[in-house]
């Protein structure tokens, strides 16, 4: 077929776009690129993973256009690996499209060393990890391990040869029918088959990938199943450092933190201690569905032995004393500049927390941003008066401030009361308060709005939903919020 004049113009155009300017264009599809991933996140709204389906798409399709626009298009579309967890339409139902999705990848990146430098965050989710083929995934490490100037079959020469001590006979044979070939066994477990096979495929995924920043790992909601990398792939590859910034797990994966001691983020999705020195970490995300665990916190805080400056608890609790009590330390209190405790919680009917007063937070002398559940500032254990609610805990380098409401709301009454004395004390105590959000509509009236902007606080009713947490349902009734059993519905 002939082109037309405009098809031969438009294909002249293109071939004078730089390859520096497609990249920038083309980085408009790329969450990368778009900052999305400089503030770790693990749940995202169904839009926000239809929308990166669609960019994802895009890219691919631009590597169509011509070998100039595949270069750039391709180069991007390898910025991070996450496939796309919205089912494709054109799938049939039964098919599972979380099946070969990791070993064509690594099979990519072992032979394309260009594209393994481009992958800058790698997220792997448990239906990913359970739908492995053990012989796929097989002959996708045997691919990574040549890449590495080793093989499989090298790697397994290099072990202790027998099962060892706490190993069964059946999690020996599998790991060696995955490294030296063979059937898997018929009586592994598929729970052990996927934590032999996962760790192998994420040491192999952390091994080749020289700029991966982000590492965000998924296990199995029933804890059916861990893994954490090979140590003794480990060894064999002679791995002692990796690049990451941030990672995100649903458990400390011990054997990987020994190999990033320049990670500067890590969120914990189910509070767990991990047991290695972090000196580079900044920021500690723990979040559970559970009550606190303080002797992980703890535990988890004593690694962190840098410079600590946010720390985040999200969890069903009654009690935020606790953890304040293990922040307000020496090595915290000149580092720490943001602190969030969102331990909102669904109350049974008819139970009444005793939460023990909120304690100050005025040692922590660069402090900026501060996160806190209203109910612990003014349970009926409170001794401060209602207007130095907010006054007598706030330190003074206090710039954002947040509040919200327990499932049992502070009377709002008593928190404009708190409102009003900060308002009030903010010339003379806060003068870097910049700045406040409150998911109370009955406290957020336009008298303290009006109070806030006279003294140069942006003030404003905002809501926080979170996973486990809406706004969009029935309150508890009164009778229950004040410790009495419901009322039977007439």
């Amino acid at each position: 077929m002939i082109p037309t004049q405009s098809q031969r113009q438009a294909n002249s155009s293109r071939s004078r776009l730089s390859l520096e300017l497609l990249r920038l264009i083309f980085a408009y599809f790329c969450p990368h690129c778009r900052g999305h991933l400089e503030s770790p996140h693990w749940a995202e709204p169904r839009e926000l993973q239809t929308a990166c389906q669609q960019d994802a798409r895009t890219l691919f399709n631009l590597c169509l256009v011509s070998q100039q626009f595949r270069d750039a298009a391709q180069e991007i579309m390898y910025h991070e690996f996450n496939p796309c967890h919205v089912r494709d339409q054109s799938l049939s139902p039964s098919s599972n499209p979380w099946e070969r999705r990791l070993e064509p990848f690594l099979q990519t990146i072992a032979s394309r060393p260009d594209l393994a430098r481009s992958v800058k965050g790698a997220f792997l989710r448990a239906p990913l990890l359970e739908s492995l083929d053990f012989s796929h995934s097989r002959h996708a490490f045997e691919q990574c391990a040549h890449a590495l100037g080793t093989s499989a079959f090298n790697l397994w020469k290099q072990r202790e040869h027998g099962p060892q001590a706490g190993i069964s006979i059946n999690y020996y044979r599998t790991n060696r029918a995955f490294l030296v070939g063979g059937l898997k066994p018929d009586r592994i477990r598929p729970d052990v088959c996927v934590s032999i096979v996962a760790s192998e495929l994420l040491t192999m995924l952390v091994a080749l990938l020289p700029n991966l920043h982000h590492l965000k790992v998924e296990e199995e909601a029933e804890d059916r199943w861990r893994f954490d990398i090979s140590r003794e792939t480990v060894n064999s590859l002679r791995l002692a450092r990796l690049p990451l910034k941030t990672l995100e797990t649903d458990r400390p994966l011990n054997w990987l933190l020994n190999l990033v001691p320049d990670l500067e983020t890590l969120v914990i999705h189910h509070t767990g201690a991990f047991w290695r020195d972090l000196p580079s970490l900044k920021t500690l995300r723990l979040m559970d569905g559970g009550t606190i665990n303080l002797l992980a916190i703890h535990r988890s805080l004593s690694e962190c032995t840098g410079h600590l400056s946010s720390f985040s608890y999200r969890g069903a609790s009654e009690d935020e004393w606790d953890i304040v009590q293990l922040l307000d330390q020496e090595s915290f209190r000149s580092t720490l500049e943001t602190i969030s405790l969102d331990l909102r919680v669904r109350m049974s009917p008819g139970h009444t927390p005793y939460m023990k007063p909120m304690p100050s937070f005025k040692a922590f002398t660069r402090l900026e941003t501060l996160f806190l559940t209203t109910y612990s500032i003014y349970d009926r254990s409170s001794a401060s008066l209602d207007d130095q609610s907010l006054v007598g805990i706030l330190p003074l380098s206090i710039t954002f401030l947040t509040l919200v409401d327990h499932d049992r709301p502070t009377p709002p009454e008593r928190l404009r009361e708190g409102l009003l004395g900060l308002a009030n004390a903010k010339p003379t105590l806060f003068m870097q308060l910049k700045e406040i959000r409150c998911d109370s509509k009955e406290a957020c009236d336009d008298y303290l709005r009006d109070m806030f902007e006279r003294v140069g606080v942006d003030f404003r009713y905002q809501e926080f939903p979170r996973s486990g947490w809406s706004y969009h349902r029935e309150p508890l009734p009164v009778a229950v919020m004040c410790g009495s059993p419901p009322s039977p519905a007439p």
